[in-house]
């Protein structure tokens, strides 16, 4: 088993979906960890890529230290790439990093155009709001602007997305 290609191992991952196992590996395989990071980064690599991120989004829940080193990566390829499951997952991943204060207004930026955005997925707007509230804590004053394009946002959406918003309703009267 040890001789599988992450490529083999992410087609293998997606057949059994066990996520503690492949948590455990990647998290004891450096070199490994390393390549499942490359690929997760790289669009072209299609399936692989999604299954990737994936995978990475269930990693981050257990160990943020390998993300917060690309972090700036995870941050370009939301900035470029349009494949809804990737995004969601690596904006899974950022919801558990701290945002660095050099990259805050790329961050804010782009979720807000996430959720702007009528076209996205309501889990990737979801996650948005969620990177966005503890950025809003250092900057209440956006907290108006924010509240209004999440408001404005929200016709038609599931039940999730109305969710998503009253929580972001308390996080504003818990900081205010």
């Amino acid at each position: 088993m040890d001789k599988l290609s992450i490529e083999e191992r992410l087609d293998e991952f997606y057949q059994e979906r066990n996520f503690s196992f492949y948590t455990n590996f990647f998290l004891s395989h450096p070199k490994e960890l390393e390549e499942l990071l490359s690929i997760s980064l790289q669009a072209d690599k299609g399936k692989h890529c999604v299954l990737g991120t994936w995978v990475c989004a269930h990693l981050a829940e257990a160990d943020k230290k390998p993300f917060q080193k690309i972090q700036k990566d995870i941050l370009h390829f939301l900035q470029t790439e349009t494949h809804q499951s990737s995004l969601r997952n690596w904006m899974k991943v950022m919801t558990f990093l701290p945002t660095p204060e050099e990259i805050e207004g790329e961050v804010i930026d782009l979720c807000i155009s996430f959720i702007q955005n009528p076209e996205n997925k309501v889990a990737l707007q979801m996650y948005s709001i969620l990177l966005l509230m503890p950025i809003l804590k250092k900057y209440p004053e956006l907290i108006p602007e924010i509240k209004a394009i999440i408001d404005l946002n929200s016709e038609g959406k599931s039940a999730a997305y109305h969710a998503i918003s009253r929580k972001f309703e308390k996080f504003i009267k818990k900081i205010r």
